[in-house]
């Protein structure tokens, strides 16, 4: 099933940055284990922040924006992680991705 990039939230979310670290060359992430919530999980997703050097911003609505490096578009989300996770999703994958 197709899901927008900008609206993933939650095990989809971190499901689809596993994907997303399989299709770039990174090593140590442990994209098969069921504690994978880098959208939660500082100590996963903070690695793929500094590494992908994303920039993320709060905006006055309180919205967080993300924008990575090699990227045309920013992504918004709910929090400093979920922003930048999905910014890394869509700058790996595309705005649309397929996750079952």
């Amino acid at each position: 099933m197709k899901h927008r990039t900008a609206d993933l939230s939650g095990r989809r979310l971190d499901a689809a940055v596993a994907l997303a670290c399989r299709t770039a060359p990174v090593s140590g992430q442990p994209t098969g284990q069921a504690d994978w919530r880098p959208s939660t999980d500082w100590a996963q997703g903070g690695p793929i922040i500094e590494r992908e050097r994303v920039s993320v911003a709060e905006r006055e609505s309180g919205e967080w924006v993300a924008l990575i490096r090699g990227w045309h578009e920013d992504v918004e989300g709910p929090t400093h992680l979920i922003a930048a996770m999905r910014a890394f999703v869509a700058s790996r994958l595309g705005t649309e991705i397929d996750l079952p």
